[in-house]
């Protein structure tokens, strides 16, 4: 049913209409935990007060859904929980699975972006107020969007179905900036505390608002030097192209640009590392681990050693979950990285976030995936019920405070070990443990699948 015409829905109208009343408790308390946050990463040991301060973000949001968010209210009145409930009553009734891809894909295959955005209106704590006569394409109706202080972004899943996320302003800057109150910049400062410059590569091609892609972004925008193994820009448009089902029947839109030559592509890439070499800057390099192995495997067929630049890292994010090559394991991986270009394990990293999460989470030197406090993590058991706090292997569910305008209570559908204590590394509190792997059953989602298609 269309959100807009379900008359359970009606009472978030007057709600939409009215301030926001609880938005500028939930960013003072969103200000508390990002400076907490700062401290955590330099290793301190937080109190109680950091949990009770993102439990109590948490319920502001659970009270500002049910306001604001059509679907979101409808789903708590089915649960008798539209009022302050404790954090329990959300991990164990009120987390959602793909929300994001809720609409119906008859919309999308006909173009019908009045029915889009009425639905992207349902999931959101706020109407897109867009005009949609002329929209033929998801770059236009992400650019009117835009215009009226919402960013959507969007990920695929092997299904076809794309997700929409959508962000307003607040909730963007802190997708955007979360990260420089917990990243490790150790790597490029001098003794005396002073910002080393550092080239970065992204081995894939542009952000056209996709989660990994626009992780590559953020990096090679602080590079002094950044050069995109594919120089072209992934579009909303082209991944729905590479990612659509048979059985959508839509007009096309407009196709991925061809695949350039590759030994071109990876000879100038080759020639970019060998160039920060030459000016003694250490580099960035960034990308799926598939694109890392065929990055390293290029290498080794071409030149054996391609050593970086020292101080460099390799970052890799996204999973191997949609790529139906030949996988390597983390330990094979480190060991051709470390082979082809002269990166030590210790200085791989790799990241795990969702495109509904506003923070990643990074391997440390021990290969510890670490939770900073701006997010409440669960492990969820074969019926989807968790407990706040416990330690266990399941099913992966994250609570977002830093979700200001749509519901930021997840569940992943990823499966994996997820502890708690103290690590060799410094860091303390929660942290995944081990392979992340899709749950059973579950569609494998994301941008690896994608990007795999256009780099073969």
């Amino acid at each position: 049913m269309d959100a807009q015409e379900d008359p359970t829905l009606v009472p978030t109208a007057a709600a939409r209409g009215a301030t926001d009343g609880k938005l500028e408790a939930l960013l003072a308390l969103q200000a508390t935990l990002l400076e907490t946050t700062a401290a955590w990463a330099r290793g301190a040991r937080l109190g109680p007060e950091v949990a009770a301060a993102r439990r109590e973000a948490l319920q502001l949001n659970h009270q500002r859904y049910a306001a604001l968010v059509p679907s979101y209210r409808a789903f708590a009145e089915q649960q008798g929980a539209t009022g302050p409930v404790p954090l329990e009553v959300i991990v164990n009734g009120l987390m959602l699975h793909e929300l994001f891809k809720s609409y119906d894909p008859a919309w999308l295959a006909a173009g019908d972006f009045e029915a889009m955005t009425g639905w992207l209106g349902s999931v959101c704590t706020r109407a897109p107020g867009i005009e949609t006569s002329g929209i033929a394409d998801l770059g236009t109706w992400r650019d009117r969007l835009r215009s009226k202080g919402l960013f959507l972004s969007f990920s695929s899943g092997t299904s076809g179905r794309m997700s929409f996320v959508p962000r307003d302003l607040p909730t963007w800057k802190a997708l955007v900036t979360n990260g420089s109150s917990y990243t490790d910049e150790t790597w490029r400062t001098a003794p005396d505390g002073e910002r080393l410059e550092f080239d970065c590569l992204v081995l894939g091609p542009r952000s056209g608002g996709m989660g990994i892609l626009d992780a590559g972004a953020g990096l090679a925008r602080t590079a002094t030097r950044s050069h995109f193994l594919f120089d072209r820009v992934l579009t909303a448009d082209a991944v729905r192209e590479l990612g659509r089902v048979s059985g959508d029947a839509g007009p096309a839109p407009p196709a991925a640009a061809d695949v350039p030559d590759l030994e071109e592509t990876y000879a100038r890439a080759f020639a970019f590392v060998r160039g920060s070499r030459d000016e003694g800057r250490r580099m960035l390099i960034f990308g799926a681990p598939f694109q890392a192995q065929r990055f390293c495997e290029r290498i080794a067929a071409s030149w054996g050693l391609l050593p970086a630049p020292a101080g460099s890292l390799l970052v890799t994010g996204g999973g191997w979950k949609s790529f139906r090559g030949a996988r390597l394991s983390r330990p094979e991986l480190l060991r051709l990285a470390r082979a082809t270009l002269g990166i030590e394990p210790s200085r791989c990293i790799d990241a795990y976030s969702t495109s509904e999460l506003n923070s990643t989470f990074s391997t440390c030197r021990e290969g510890r995936y670490h939770i900073p406090p701006l997010v409440e993590a669960v492990v969820l058991d074969e019926a989807l019920l968790g407990e706040v706090g416990r330690s266990g292997f399941g099913t992966l569910g994250f609570l977002d405070p830093f979700a200001a305008s749509y519901p930021g209570f997840v569940i992943s559908g990823d499966q994996a070990l997820l502890s708690q204590g103290e690590c060799a590394c410094g860091l303390s509190g929660m942290f995944i443990e081990g392979e992340i792997e899709r749950a059973s059953g579950l569609e494998v989602r994301g941008c690896g699948g994608v990007l795999e298609s256009i780099t073969v």
